[in-house]
């Protein structure tokens, strides 16, 4: 069962990414980092299970596994609607000029909340850096502010 999850996940990143790459025509330095961040993220939790002394349970380190590829899904529906609403606004002749405001906001929240995680877990292993943590939980909050 364990091959069957793994060859999913495998594929569920490579299908991931291509979708991205498709609609945004290149990867971007930011998706790289996010997929660099989610890989040390998911790693880094699991090294912190092991240190606390958490029972590892696959079902478990399989569904973390697969949010972290539907964070790809969300990134790849994000810039499919900046490529819709551009096609769009070409269309009717809006003058909407090309800008990937979706894709790159919902990426840019991603890649801090990863951050966070990252540093927050780190600090189990005694790797602190208050003003990275402070900062990144700063920015996340003003970016969740605007929303509201």
């Amino acid at each position: 069962m364990i091959i069957i999850q793994e060859k999913f996940v495998l594929f569920s990143f490579v299908g991931s990414g291509s979708v991205i790459a498709y609609l945004t025509g290149h990867f971007t330095p930011i998706i790289y980092i996010m997929l660099i961040f989610s890989i040390f993220d998911y790693f880094i939790e699991l090294a912190v299970s092991i240190k606390i002394g958490v029972k590892i349970n696959s079902d478990i380190v399989f569904w973390n596994f697969v949010k972290k590829i539907f964070y790809f899904v969300l990134i790849g529906v994000a810039f499919g609607f900046d490529f819709l609403i551009h096609e769009k606004a070409v269309f009717y002749g809006s003058g909407l000029e090309w800008g990937a405001y979706f894709g790159v906001l919902s990426i840019t929240y991603l890649v801090v909340t990863e951050g966070i995680s990252i540093l927050e877990n780190l600090e189990e292993f005694d790797i602190k850096v208050p003003f990275l943590t402070e900062g990144l939980k700063s920015f996340r909050e003003k970016i969740q502010s605007k929303k509201k």
